[in-house]
């Protein structure tokens, strides 16, 4: 036997001689770590049994009168923000430009389910109003209609809303991913902000200067077809357009409560997009039209926190 297989077998049975005291004084790093992970366990279990922690997240129901379809789309949308107005069937001229489907795009099952919005669309769940929801359509600006054309690129828009509750998981894709995804050529994404006035119980969070994040993207064969996107995310009622940030956030086990909408608008047009200065002055007014209505399906910060004193 070696001198150091002897001093182990001493060790031994210096503990074993030394009962449960002698093995935890030849255990002592063991006995502190096995400690410390009791100690964090209990306090883990107290913090969530006092609520004082959530690593489950509730959700946040939409806003009182909104209704959300059978099929997941938000139906209270205003079809008219001042002068930009959903596109009807009698719009052949911006039918034309944009593709067949008129004003309301309406997802298929499997784009639902890619979502995260149709496994969440039970009767339960519509009657507490605690569903994911979508609504995705085209305006118009009527303006710049003249006779049965539609002139100039942006006269037509696509404004997206997703929204999603109790869960942590389903942060949608920002445009970057779905343009890369649809084979176009990321070419540069920074933020711009746009001067907007909101209702009132909004103006805490909404009001005055919103940033939104802007892509821009174009063709990998080189055709001038230069295209940009905007989007923000509603994170609990308050804007934000890091997409990493929104993950974080919602994994914060003091918030009892989440959901987050992404907002996401953009000119549809087959004009060519020289100036990226004359495209922001015009999804200015886009949002500044469209903004108010959307919020209006939100939950704000105030609807989130008194949801704390419910049981």
């Amino acid at each position: 036997m070696t001198e150091a297989m002897e001093q182990s077998g001493l060790a031994a049975g210096a503990a074993l001689d030394g009962g449960p005291q002698g093995w935890m004084r030849a255990n002592k790093h063991f006995v502190v770590a096995a400690s410390i992970l009791a100690l964090a366990t209990a306090a883990w279990f107290i913090a969530i049994k006092t609520k004082l922690i959530f690593p489950v997240k509730r959700p946040v129901p939409w806003a009182v009168g909104q209704q959300i379809g059978e099929d997941g789309r938000w139906l209270n949308l205003a079809t008219r923000f001042g002068p930009f107005r959903m596109v009807e069937n009698t719009d052949q001229a911006a039918i034309e430009q944009l593709g067949p489907g008129g004003g309301e795009i309406i997802y298929s099952s499997d784009v639902l389910e890619a979502l995260g919005i149709s496994g969440q669309l039970g009767k339960k769940e519509l009657a507490e109003r605690s569903s994911n929801w979508y609504v995705s359509r085209r305006y118009l600006d009527e303006r710049k209609i003249e006779g049965k054309s539609v002139k100039g690129a942006y006269a037509l828009w696509y404004l997206d809303l997703t929204y999603y509750t109790g869960s942590v998981d389903l942060v949608p894709h920002t445009p970057i991913a779905c343009l890369q995804a649809a084979g176009r050529v990321i070419t540069g994404e920074s933020e711009v902000t746009f001067d907007v006035t909101v209702p009132d119980r909004w103006k805490a969070w909404w009001n005055g200067k919103v940033t939104f994040s802007r892509v821009t993207s174009e063709s990998p064969r080189g055709q001038r077809n230069r295209s940009v996107d905007y989007y923000a995310f509603c994170l609990n009622g308050k804007p934000e357009t890091d997409r990493l940030a929104v993950r974080r956030k919602l994994t914060y086990p003091w918030v009892p409560h989440c959901y987050f909408a992404k907002i996401q608008f953009a000119p549809r047009t087959n004009t060519e997009i020289d100036s990226i200065e004359e495209a922001d002055r015009a999804a200015g007014e886009f949002v500044r039209h469209f903004l108010p209505e959307v919020l209006k399906g939100m939950p704000t910060p105030d609807d989130v926190e008194k949801l704390k004193s419910l049981k």
